[in-house]
């Protein structure tokens, strides 16, 4: 059966499909829900419950006048039996024989993955603990789908996490429903809490946190205390945005301009009106000297400089923690050589700038 197939049944008042949620309204009749999967928690009658893919079939029987929601979060054939001859007191019919009329054959979709739960599949996740997150598409902030914490047990966690590997700045929005003051929806960066974690019933609210460079795993963990819960116990994850800090703009108004001193020492010295040095010797010192304009963001900057025109981060002999002007010595006088000049900061390295020469 196809998902508009599905949706048509909503007029018959048996069940709707929507965003992969399946919602069995159950109110003046008896319907048999069977599922390939089963009940966790055991389903109450008016309240939410969620199936986890566990392969295992079961069949759950409501009570006239009543009704429970299902939320699917796997993939699955199902069946809904209508059971019109039982249960409803005096003149309904049989228990032992019911009439059934049954609505089958459809594979519900598979909940989306965390990275699509979170929308943001640039990012690797993993999730663990005593029970792993989950996508699932009931409650969400953004997209239709939110990543849900595992359900644990007294003094358990589970958590979800990933890793980047520069600096930027990072958002998300979470959500928690539990035992107020107890359990707890937290945030780390590499083992350390960070401040503002939540408790009770908080709605949707947004963080945001600065991250310096280098390699940093992101961790949020739902956590319970020794007893007791309250609400959903669970919390939620959604939209999470790694903007990474751009690295600077190439550096311009480079320039490079050459040198040559000579200077000598006398051995004796020269005769009366002469010039020059007699016995003694002569020092030649050849260098350039390399200038460009400061720009925004950096921290540093690195030359790059050869003998041959064509230089390259690749090809190009570095200088770094250079500051302008820099002076280039120890050089070959009447050398021509050739220089380009990039920009850094804690996010990267700049392109390299226009290349220039001078003879030295």
């Amino acid at each position: 059966m196809s998902n508009s197939t599905i949706a048509q049944k909503v007029e018959n008042s048996i069940f709707s499909l929507d965003n992969f949620s399946l919602q069995s309204i159950l109110k003046s009749k008896i319907w048999r829900a069977e599922y390939d999967t089963q009940f966790y928690p055991e389903p109450v009658e008016g309240k939410a419950q969620t199936l986890l893919s566990q392969s295992v079939s079961q069949s759950v029987l409501t009570t006239p006048k009543k009704s429970f929601l299902l939320s699917i979060i796997f993939t699955g054939v199902f069946s809904l039996t209508l059971l019109t001859g039982c249960g409803s007191g005096g003149g309904g019919g049989s228990d032992n024989n019911p009439t059934t009329t049954t609505t089958s054959g459809t594979t519900i979709p598979s909940s989306p993955s965390l990275g699509e739960a979170v929308d943001n599949t640039s990012l690797s996740w993993t999730t663990g603990g005593d029970a792993n997150w989950v996508g699932q598409t009931t409650v969400s902030y953004f997209g239709g789908s939110a990543a849900q914490s595992g359900a644990i047990g007294d003094s358990k966690t589970t958590y979800i996490q990933t890793i980047v590997t520069n600096s930027g700045t990072l958002t998300f929005y979470w959500k928690v429903s539990s035992e107020s003051s107890y359990d707890y929806l937290r945030f780390y960066i590499d083992g350390v809490e960070q401040s503002g974690k939540i408790s009770g019933n908080v709605d949707w609210v947004q963080k945001s946190y600065s991250i310096t460079s280098g390699s940093h795993t992101l961790k949020w963990v739902y956590t319970k205390d020794i007893n007791s819960i309250s609400g959903s116990d669970a919390g939620w994850l959604d939209k999470v945005i790694f903007t990474p800090s751009s690295a600077p703009t190439a550096p311009t108004g480079v320039t490079a301009t050459g040198s040559t001193t000579t200077s000598g020492t006398s051995g004796g010295g020269p005769a009366t009106g002469a010039s020059g040095t007699v016995g003694g010797s002569t020092t030649t010192a050849a260098s350039t000297t390399i200038s460009w304009n400061s720009v925004s963001g950096a921290t540093s900057y690195n030359i790059y400089w050869s003998t041959t025109s064509g230089v390259t981060t690749s090809n190009g002999t570095k200088i770094t923690n250079a500051t302008s002007p820099y002076t280039h010595t120890g050089l070959t006088s009447g050398t021509t050589y050739y220089y380009v000049v990039t920009a850094v900061n804690s996010s990267g390295e700049s392109s390299v700038s226009s290349q220039v020469s001078a003879t030295a």
